[in-house]
Parts: C-alpha cells; sequence; structure tokens
C-alpha cells in the first residue's frame, strides 16, 4: 500500500508538470520501488511493486489518451518490463510482470466498459499471453500468465461483489483453469493452474484482513486443495497442490516483511510441512514436501535476483538440503531432496531459456 501510494504521488507530481507518460510511469515505479524497500520489502518485492506501480500509471495514461484496450494493455506492459529491469529483476521475472500489467489493464477496460465477470477475467488473460508473448515468455510461461491473470481478476471482481473468501478463491481457480485451458494447456495442467490462482486469492484475502503469516499459508494451502478437487485432481494430487500454494503464500509473506532468503526459504519450507500434514501426508513426504518448496523458493529468488544457471541451480539444492535436515529428514534423504530441487531447477532454467 505505501509503494502504491507513493508511486500515485509520483505519476501526480510527474503529470502535474507536463512530463510525457513514459516519464511519468518511470518515475511511479522509481518511488514505488524506493518506498517499498523503506517499509521492509525484499528487493526482489519492491521490484514487483515497482512494476506493478509503473504499468498502472502507463495504462491509466493511456486510458485518459483515448487509447483502445490493446493499446492500453500494451503501454501497461512495456512501462512495467522497463520498471522492473530498473529495479534489477531478471529479464524472465520483468517479463512476468509485464504480462501481469497488461493483465490487470485488460481487466480493468473491460471492467470500465460494463463487461461481465467472466469477460473481464477472459480479457485479463488475454491480455496477459499476449504481452508474455511479446516479453519473449515461452508458450507456457505465457499460458501460466494468462492464467494468473485472470484468476487475480476475477478475485478481485468477486470481491467487490462482496462474496465470501471460499466463493472469491473457487471464483479465481474456475477463471484461471478455463484462461488455461483457452491457452492450450492439458486438463492436468489447467486444474494446476487453478489451484494457485485460488491459493493466491485466499493468500490475498489473509494478507488484506491482517492475519498472520500463518494462517495466510494455511487458507492458500485448503483453497488450492479445494480448487484443485474441484478442477478433477485426485486428493493426493491436490494434497501436493497445497503444499506448493502454502509455500508460495509463506514465501511472499517472508518477502514482504524483507527477510533474508534463507529466511524466505525457511518459512516455505515450514509452511509447506504443514500443509501437506493438514493434507494426510505422512510426516516423512510432508518433509520431504517442504525440502521441494525451500528449494524451489530458493531458485525462484535467485532468477529473479539474475544469477547465473549455475547459481541458481546450487541454490536450490543448498535451500532443499538445510530445509530436510530441518524438517528430521536422514542426511541421505536430505541429499536426495537437494538433488532432485536442483534438477528441477536446472531443468526450469533450460525451459526458461527456449531449450528443448
Amino acid at each position: 500500500a505505501a509503494a502504491a501510494a507513493a508511486g500515485n504521488a509520483a505519476a501526480d507530481a510527474a503529470a502535474a508538470v507536463g512530463k510525457p507518460s513514459q516519464d511519468i510511469s518511470a518515475a511511479t515505479g522509481d518511488a514505488a520501488c524506493k518506498a517499498a524497500v523503506a517499509a521492509g520489502m525484499s528487493p526482489a518485492k519492491a521490484a514487483e511493486a515497482a512494476a506493478a506501480a509503473a504499468g498502472k500509471a502507463a495504462a491509466d495514461e493511456a486510458f485518459a489518451a483515448g487509447s483502445p484496450p490493446a493499446e492500453v494493455a500494451q503501454a501497461a506492459s512495456e512501462a512495467a518490463k522497463k520498471a522492473g529491469i530498473a529495479a534489477k529483476m531478471g529479464l524472465r521475472q520483468a517479463a512476468k510482470a509485464a504480462a501481469a500489467a497488461a493483465g490487470s489493464a485488460g481487466a480493468e477496460s473491460a471492467a470500465v466498459a460494463g463487461k461481465s465477470p467472466e469477460e473481464i477475467a477472459a480479457a485479463a488473460g488475454q491480455a496477459a499471453s499476449r504481452a508474455g508473448e511479446a516479453a519473449k515468455l515461452s508458450p507456457m510461461q505465457a499460458a501460466e500468465a494468462a492464467a494468473a491473470a485472470a484468476g487475480k481478476a476475477a478475485a478481485e471482481v468477486a470481491a467487490c461483489l462482496g462474496k465470501s473468501p471460499e466463493e472469491v478463491a473457487a471464483a479465481a481457480g474456475e477463471a484461471a483453469r478455463k484462461a488455461a485451458e483457452g491457452a492450450n494447456m492439458n486438463a492436468l495442467q489447467g486444474a494446476a493452474a487453478a489451484a494457485a490462482a485460488a491459493g493466491k486469492a485466499a493468500a490475498d484475502l489473509g494478507a488484506g484482513a491482517g492475519e498472520s503469516a500463518q494462517e495466510i499459508a494455511a487458507a492458500a494451502g485448503e483453497a488450492s486443495r479445494k480448487a484443485a478437487e474441484a478442477a478433477g485432481m485426485s486428493p493426493e494430487r491436490a494434497g501436493e497442490e497445497a503444499v506448493k500454494a502454502a509455500g508460495e503464500a509463506a514465501a511472499e509473506e517472508a518477502a514482504s516483511a524483507g527477510k533474508s532468503p534463507e529466511g524466505i526459504a525457511a518459512a516455505a519450507a515450514d509452511a509447506a510441512c504443514k500443509a501437506g500434514e493438514a493434507a494426510g501426508m505422512n510426516p516423512q513426504k510432508a518433509a520431504a514436501a517442504a525440502s521441494a518448496a525451500a528449494g524451489k523458493t530458493a531458485a525462484d529468488i535467485a532468477t529473479a535476483a539474475g544469477k547465473s544457471p549455475d547459481e541458481v541451480v546450487a541454490a536450490a539444492g543448498e535451500a532443499a538440503k538445510k530445509a530436510g535436515l530441518a524438517e528430521k529428514l536422514s542426511p541421505q534423504e536430505a541429499a536426495e531432496a537437494a538433488a532432485a530441487a536442483a534438477g528441477k531447477a536446472a531443468a526450469n532454467v533450460a525451459a526458461a531459456a527456449g531449450k528443448s
């Protein structure tokens, strides 16, 4: 909120002295980033705040100038990408920020035009997909961005209509699933997208209501599990999605609180383990899930910081090993978890680089 307010103030000040739209969005992103850092956010989260604020400012300028929705979304995506890079984001993270900003702009244009909730979510997904492809995301990453944007838009509309937290999360999941399948994902991938969007919606609602980090992660895991099962996943697979969502929600909260990379990975591991146990996993499987969550979180942090592929892989393996040992895995099991996390990180790095 502090970052958004600072960004808005900077945008108003730049517009008042007649700055061009590119300068307005750049000033907005810079002010938002500084305010986020001052409020204790991690550098990666501050960069996300900068990109979102710059994208919003560019969309507002384009909308005020009477630009059509596609141009509004394009302006938002380009400004978000520039602001993300200026805030030291890696190129892939900046491309994802561009897609997210375009999705938000697409949703806003559709809402202003009086479209239905379903049409607003679809517009968000389509705008995010176009922007993701333009920013050189892989087809799969662009589809994931579309699903996330559609889910976010659906959640915001449902919340504005006064729906319950459960209904908001369910709306997010269903919109994400439709967007994913519209972007040629298979049914299992669509169900995973639904689970992720529902978990994110639940986490956002919890954060907005001032809940504790533990409560936020638990709510994210539960919403994710329900959405996954509603989309046709088996209870076991749905439990795995719950673990992922809880870990990601905990990582977000820890990053927003300015925790170190090690602290963020540890928070993700703890939340993932608890979500696994809540989903009926045995202690060993829950511990393995915690280890995987820590590895993924560490890889995401290293990627966002623009680290080399080797550094990303090493960070994933080290975090997974630490988490596994902390959750009482044997040294052998922790080493296996580290190897699995490192392998997963290496595959993701290769996929992001467009390798076959």
